[in-house]
């Protein structure tokens, strides 16, 4: 018979692997909700009108509608849906190396692959965050009449989520130990 192995969790990986759904709520948190940015115009008091990833145009009581080019808020939107995608994946590859795998290298695989996924989601939803802004200043500045706009409450999910996502990469990329002794194998 072969030498019993012991193969513990590092509790660091478990972090990593609660970000990586953290991550992933987030995003759907930020995709669901309307509300990435208040805009406010001169002739229209105090209303606010709403815009977010699934909204292009609004339109105001007296017929006037505005509305923003919708490339950009499509480009947004699927990079969007992607970083969900990836998160998930990666939550799947972190559950399979904390659970399934048995030996150090299939779990190792496994971490590796959930952290360059999770950093892949990162960098999608970095792009979305910086992305959104930029090309929504330019387009409401072209709408007349208006007196600000302000981020709201969805699109600091959309950060949050790229944070996470951060984390949840970096944990996941920090190498395991691997002490060995004749007896006992521990990650």
């Amino acid at each position: 018979m072969g030498e019993p192995v012991e193969i513990r969790v590092r509790p660091i990986k478990v972090i990593a692997e609660v970000l990586a759904v953290a991550a992933g709520v987030w995003i759907i948190i930020s995709i669901a909700g309307p509300e990435w940015v208040d805009v406010k115009f001169h002739n229209h008091g105090d209303t606010t009108w709403n815009w977010g990833l699934w909204i292009t145009c609004n339109e105001f009581e007296d017929g006037h509608t505005v509305c923003m080019e919708s490339d950009w808020i499509t480009v947004c939107l699927v990079f969007s849906i992607i970083s969900f995608i990836l998160s998930m994946a990666a939550s799947i590859c972190g559950i399979l190396g904390l659970f399934v795998a048995a030996s150090f290298h299939t779990k190792r695989m496994f971490y590796l692959l959930a952290g360059i996924v999770m950093f892949t989601m990162a960098l999608l939803e970095l792009m979305v965050a910086i992305i959104f802004p930029i090309k929504f200043g330019e387009d409401i500045l072209g709408a007349s009449n208006v007196k600000r706009w302000d981020f709201d409450w969805t699109y600091g999910f959309a950060w949050g989520s790229f944070i996470f996502g951060v984390g949840s990469a970096g944990f996941f990329l920090l190498p395991s130990e691997r002490r060995e002794n004749p007896r006992t194998t521990c990650m």
